[in-house]
């Protein structure tokens, strides 16, 4: 799954979540940039990455809110 210049992160929300968010993280677990924070709406959602500053190398989309943890993994080429 390798993407270069940027990556669609698409999902789909059946019922409201308060306080969730949407994070890249780095290999080490470090965060390196929060995508959206807040609540969703039940519906489908399209949000875009384009890494700035950041090297090659593995990083892992986060969705967490209270009810849902979901990682995936995905692959940077400069």
């Amino acid at each position: 799954n390798p993407f270069n210049p940027s990556i669609s992160i698409n999902f789909e929300i059946n019922n409201l979540l308060n306080d969730a968010k949407l994070n890249i993280y780095d290999i080490n677990g470090r965060l390196v940039e929060n995508i959206y924070s807040g609540s969703f709406n039940p519906g489908k959602y399209s949000y875009k990455w384009a890494p700035l500053n950041v090297s090659s190398g593995k990083y892992f989309i986060s969705f967490e809110s209270k009810d849902i943890i979901s990682v995936k993994e995905v692959v940077y080429l400069k």
